[in-house]
C-alpha cells in the first residue's frame, strides 16, 4: 500500500496536533503552579534562615540570646504570614487543575 506524499504530510500534521494538545497547559494553570512553587520556595528559604538563627540562639550566651530574640520573632512572623498566601495559592492551583482537560486514552 502506497501513500501519497500529501496524505503522509497530512497524517503527520494531525499526529503532531494531537500530541501538542495532550501536553498543552492553560495559562491559568501555569500561573497557578508558578505562584504556588514560588511561595513554597520563599517559605522554605525563610525556614532555613530561621533554623540557622535557632542554632545560633541555642549556643549563644544570655546577652546574645537577648539580641537574637527580635530577629527570631520577626522570622517566625514572616513564616507564619506565608501560610495564608500558600493556602490561597493552593486553592487557586486546585481550581486551575480542575479546569484542565482530561485525556483518558
Amino acid at each position: 500500500m502506497k501513500i501519497k506524499l500529501n496524505e503522509f504530510r497530512s497524517i503527520i500534521k494531525d499526529e503532531i496536533k494531537k500530541a501538542l494538545e495532550e501536553f498543552k497547559v492553560s495559562k491559568k494553570f501555569q500561573k497557578a503552579v508558578e505562584l504556588y512553587q514560588s511561595l513554597l520556595y520563599q517559605r522554605q528559604q525563610l525556614e532555613k534562615k530561621q533554623k540557622e538563627v535557632v542554632v545560633k540562639f541555642r549556643s549563644a550566651s544570655p546577652e546574645e540570646k537577648q539580641k537574637l530574640k527580635p530577629e527570631l520573632i520577626k522570622l517566625h512572623k514572616e513564616v507564619k504570614s506565608f501560610e495564608s498566601k500558600i493556602n490561597k495559592a493552593e486553592r487557586d492551583y486546585e481550581a486551575a487543575i480542575t479546569g484542565e482537560p482530561v485525556n483518558l486514552e
